[in-house]
This record gives structure tokens, sequence and C-alpha cells, in this order.
């Protein structure tokens, strides 16, 4: 009896033992709690056999060219046969680490391994923060890295075991069939009989997922005439949705966004420069804003922000049109939403774009940003040296009061009284998993942490306004507050961020104050996001100047009601226009929890479906969504935000 197996048996057995890897990892990655303690799939047996599925199918298929050519050589070239076995074990053992930190990257983010993510956090900034990550999981703490570093080794000794039994050389024929016959019967099932819809992206393998990341790169986009017809529809209802502020040229049908305004640009005549301070806190979540417990809040964590809101102005609708941290700066910096599945700061670095500080430091505005976070975490950086005169971090002031301290010093002996100035904050303290502080680290309850810590940023906050109040321009500055993105806590199942694009996303408070003719105090709920933010703030400052900021100015009281609100992520979209917020997909697959309607006026916390008998209504808004989204992704694609020639 032969012993020794050939190379294209120990192929069948490697590919099977490769094969029962990958199954496991599906069952501890849809299985076990995501990152933050909340159901990571709502239904396994859902799930788990398109999971196996999908995998035989690259794995399985993928082994047969190696196999075949193994089998050629292994009775006329045994070197050429082994050739083909170990290059397969090298590949496989790659693609299992990857296949990991994509299952965790999915559980602790809720987006796959793309390009685009690694780009935007494959850096010592964000790695070094990896181990805290893993240290505070939910569900089973350090057991990514254990099962980054252990599945490769995992499916080595299972395929010695399986050569060591003969389970598999001895007869493995058989077990090619039935691989194949697995596989066949996978695809005919969740191709043909129960489709994949979202569970087929989330589930998608690591390869198909670069696979399409690749093919996405060489897309040549959507045809000119679907482009135009986009462009017409998207002027069309930004005027109509502008109120008053109509006053605006869009004079290039091939770039959509770019407007100009219809007179001289510049400081308007009779304004005052205004100073302008834009803090934005991370994970800010309306709901624990006590401002807007009239408007839905659940809890007050924010003691300052209340107190302020009621002297100044409160926009009760606000949100973000995308996150995590590092679309939402590019919203709103740059007037437009992220792209839904690649990011601007890292997929489109030669963009020809107009920012925020960009057109008040070109105004005469001294302008200079803030950071408790390391800019470089998420491809800041770049963007942040193009955006801003200078920006600020040290990894000795993390904290947000030490962050805050160091901003008043500079500003109380940096800034004079007739120089205008523009100067943003970005905080960390609040972020996941809330644990700067080791009385928050005691409590094990994470939304009780999120309270803490966000009540110690609200106080730094606080603090910080205290400390410039004798300076001669505090009269003369307008302090704005919003956050980045919310926090989901498990309201509608996973914790990943963004997922569902539900209240606890999205919302969040946006918060002006300061002596300023048009900053009468009051209440504001007509909807608004952070496209907003950037031709408020230039209302505020009184410049007007061409720009492609696809918002309005919340301060025009004729601001039409009729306003569409749109958020994306990844294949995700949801429009709210009046007190009706549908959500849908970008694709038109289905979604996991199925197209929805909620009527925010009455159900602020997305808890009731109202979609029954309005399907038209839903599905219109939907529509309207997907089609910006569409603009702007094709917009960024072909760089066409602004002239090229434009200063930037």
């Amino acid at each position: 009896m032969r012993l020794k197996p050939r190379p294209g048996e120990r192929i069948v057995a490697w590919t099977i033992s490769v094969l029962a890897v990958h199954l496991a990892l599906r069952v501890l990655v849809l299985g076990r709690l995501d990152a933050f303690g909340h159901e990571f799939v709502g239904r396994f047996h859902w799930y788990i056999f398109h999971a196996a599925s999908f995998d035989a199918r690259w794995i399985v298929l993928g082994s047969i060219p190696f196999w075949a050519h193994a089998r050629f050589w292994e009775s006329r070239a045994p070197r050429w046969a082994a050739t083909a076995l170990w290059t397969l074990v090298g590949l496989h053992g790659v693609l299992l680490m990857a296949t990991v930190a994509d299952h965790e990257l999915q559980r602790f983010l809720g987006s796959h391994l793309t390009p685009s993510v690694f780009e935007t956090y494959g850096n010592p900034s964000a790695l070094r923060e990896l181990p805290n990550f893993f240290a505070n999981d939910k569900s089973v703490p350090y057991l990514p890295g254990i099962l980054f570093f252990g599945a490769a080794p995992a499916a080595w000794f299972l395929w010695a075991f399986l050569e060591r039994r003969r389970i598999v050389v001895r007869r493995p024929g058989r077990w090619i069939v039935g691989t194949l016959a697995f596989t066949a019967a996978g695809w005919i099932f969740t191709e043909l009989a129960w489709g994949g819809g979202n569970r087929e992206r989330k589930l998608a393998p690591v390869l198909q997922v670069w696979w399409k990341a690749l093919h996405a790169g060489a897309d040549q986009g959507i045809p000119d005439s679907v482009y135009q017809d986009l462009s017409r529809n998207w002027t069309d209802s930004w005027l109509r949705e502008a109120g008053s502020d109509t006053a605006w040229r869009f004079p290039d049908p091939s770039r959509p966004f770019w407007r100009v305004p219809a007179s001289d640009s510049g400081i308007v005549a009779g304004s005052r420069r205004t100073n302008i301070v834009l803090i934005v806190v991370e994970s800010m979540r309306a709901l624990d804003v006590g401002a807007l417990g009239p408007w839905g809040a659940t809890g007050s964590s924010t003691p300052f922000v209340d107190s302020v809101s009621r002297e100044g102005r409160l926009w009760t609708r606000h949100t973000c049109p995308s996150m995590p941290t590092v679309r939402a700066l590019m919203s709103i910096h740059l007037g437009v939403w992220d792209h839904p599945d690649r990011t601007i700061a890292t997929s489109f670095p030669g963009l020809a774009h107009t920012s925020l500080p960009d057109i008040l430091g070109d105004h005469g505005w001294t302008t200079r940003f803030f950071s408790s976070a390391d800019p470089a975490w998420d491809n800041q950086t770049p963007w942040l040296g193009r955006w801003y005169q200078r920006f600020d971090y040290s990894p000795s002031r993390e904290r947000d009061a030490d962050m805050f301290a160091h901003a008043s010093r500079w500003m109380r002996d940096s800034l004079e009284r007739d120089v205008p100035f523009f100067v943003t904050f970005m905080t960390k303290s609040n972020h996941y998993p809330f644990d700067q502080n080791r009385e928050w680290t005691r409590e094990k309850e994470l939304r009780k942490r999120l309270g803490l810590s966000m009540a110690y940023t609200d106080s730094s906050i606080g603090a910080f306004v205290k400390s410039l109040r004798d300076e001669p321009w505090f009269s003369n500055t307008v302090f704005v507050v919003t956050g980045d993105h919310g926090f989901p806590l498990g309201e509608h199942g996973p914790g990943n961020m963004g997922h569902g694009l539900f209240t606890e996303s999205v919302w969040l408070p946006l918060v002006a104050w300061g002596a300023h003719p048009d900053l009468a105090p009051g209440v504001s709920g007509t909807p608004s996001s952070h496209l907003d933010i950037a031709p408020t703030l230039l209302r505020l400052a009184g410049v007007r100047a061409p720009n492609h900021f696809a918002g309005h100015d919340l301060l025009d009281p004729s601001r039409s009601d009729s306003v569409l609100v749109v958020q994306s992520h990844y294949d995700e979209v949801a429009g709210t226009r009046g007190v009706w917020k549908a959500h849908g997909t970008l694709a038109g697959t289905l979604r996991e929890k199925g197209p929805q309607m909620f009527r925010l006026d009455v159900d602020p916390r997305e808890e009731r479906d109202s979609a029954a008998g309005r399907e038209p209504l839903r599905d219109s808004l939907v529509a309207e969504a997907r089609s910006r989204v569409l603009l702007l992704s094709e917009s960024l694609r072909r760089n066409t935000l602004q002239p090229t020639l434009a200063k930037h």
C-alpha cells in the first residue's frame, strides 16, 4: 500500500481543511455578538448556509487549477507538482488571515476589508489602538487576535490530521465529487432559490470584496446622458429647496454642484467679519442630549450644551450624512456626501475641491484645526494640511480637557481683535470604548460609560468657553457644537457604526450661540445635515463665494420644509423629507430589515414602521436619495466638484 500521498491528493485534503476552517470562522463571526455586545446577525440559520456556499465557491473552484496542475506533473516532474501544492497552501494561509481581518472589521465597523478601508486605517496611528479594541471586545476579549494568527495553523494541523488518518487521501475522488456537488447545490440555492440581497453583501468572501473593489477602480461610470439628467434634476431640486437663497448660478452642467453667486462674491456689504469656533464632538448621540428631550432624547449627559441651547439656536433634527469620523469631517468641510463605499480621504487624493476653511482663509480669516485624536488615524493629515493654515495635535493632549486648555492658551496669546478667525475642534474622549478615565472603566455597562465620557467632554467645552470670556474678540465670536456621528447601543440590533442608518447612529445636536444679528435664539425643526454647516457658517461670517456645497443656509427663515436630507453607508441609503424618513438600498437589493419608513415627529427613535399604505412615498424618497448619492459618486469619479483651475 502506498503510504505517501501524491501532491494532487494532498491538495484535495488541504482544500477540505481550509473549507472546514472557513466554516468554523463563519460560525464564530455569525454566532458571536458584535464587538459592542449586540447580535451580529438576527437569525444565524438565515446566514450560515449562504456563508458556506459562498466560501465553497471560491475555495473549491479556486483549487481546481492547482489540483489539475499537480495531477498533470506528479508522474512527470514531481517538483512541478509540489510547486502547485505549496503555492496554494501559501495563498490560502494569507487569505485565511485576511478573512479573519474582514470578519472582525465587520464586527467593529460594519464594513469589509476593502482597499479603501485598508488605506484609511492601515497606518501605525490606527494599528496601535487595536490591542485596546481587542481587550474591550464585548463578545470574547482578544479572540480576534487569536483567530488572526491561529486560523492558518489550525488549517495546517487539520490537514496533517486528515493525511495521517488517510481520511481524504484514501478515496480523494469521492471528496472531489462531494465538494463539487455541495458547491453546485449552494450556487443553485443562493442564486436561484433564495437570493442574497444584503445578506450576500454582508457574507461576501474577502476575495470577492477585493475583486469588486478592483472592478470599481476600472468602472467607466454612468453614461453622459444619465449624468446630465441627474445633474439637471439636482440643480432644480437645490433651487426649489433653497428658500430665498436662490441668487446663485450653476454655470457648468458637467459640474452640477459648482455654483457661483449671481452678483459679486466676497465680503457681503454691511456684514461684520465674525469669528467662528466649530466644535465637533466624537460620538455625540442626540439621544443623550438633554436639550433634545422634547424631541425624543432619552438621557442628559450634556448640561453645558443644554444651557447654551436655551440662549442660542438649536436645530432639533440635525443628522450626519455618513460615518465614521473621517467621512463626517469630509462632509462638514466639503459640503457633500462622502462616497458610500469608498472614502474621499483615501480614494480621491487628487480631488479638485473648495473647503469651508479654504474660503474663509482666502478672505482674511486665520484658520486652525485642533484635534484630540491623531489625524493620521484615518488619513485626515494631508487634507488638513490643504484646508487649514495650521493643524494642531499632540499625543500628550488626547484628553479633551488637555486639548481645550492648550487651544485656549493659544487663542488668548495669538488671536487679534481685528483679524477674524475660524477654529475647528475634533474631540476624542467620547470615543469607543469610552475608557480614557479609570472611573469610566469601572462601569461595565457601555451605555453608562458613554454617558460618563460624554459628560466629561461637555464639561471640557464649558471650561474652554468660560476661559475665553474676557478676550476682546469674544463678543464677535459665534460658537457652534455638533457631533461627527452618533453611536448605536443595540437599539436596532448590531452595534456596528451606521447599521441601518437609524436615529442612534445619525441624529446629532446642532447648536449655535453668540452675539450675531442673524443668530436669533430659537428652535428649528426642519431636517438638516452636515452639508448645511458650511453654507450657514459662511452666512455668519458674511462671505459669499463660489463653492460646491450641496447644503443650504440654515438661517434663511424661508428655507423650504420640503428639503430632502440624505444619508448613505455602503449599500444602505435613507432619505428624509418633512416628518417622513425612508430606508432602502443603493443597489435596489433587499435590505436586511426590508424597506422601511418612519414618521419622526411621533416616532423619533424609529421604532414603528409606518410604511403600510404609503409605499409610493417610501419608494420615491429612497429613489431620490439614491439618485443624489449616485450623482455625487459619479462627480467624485470624474473629479468634477469644481473647475480644476479654481483655487483650492
